[in-house]
């Protein structure tokens, strides 16, 4: 998250937190999902 802040010029790491947070919740999700299906097709 640190390197997000300073790519996008954030003063404040919050920012970042509140605006990327989800995404990167809802991309863990998704990679769950898809590797749950995986095992299932093994």
């Amino acid at each position: 998250m640190k390197e997000i802040q300073q790519l996008l010029v954030h003063t404040d790491i919050q920012t970042t937190m509140n605006i990327y947070a989800n995404t990167t919740d809802n991309m863990k999700e998704k990679a769950s999902q898809q590797f749950s299906k995986l095992m299932e097709d093994l």
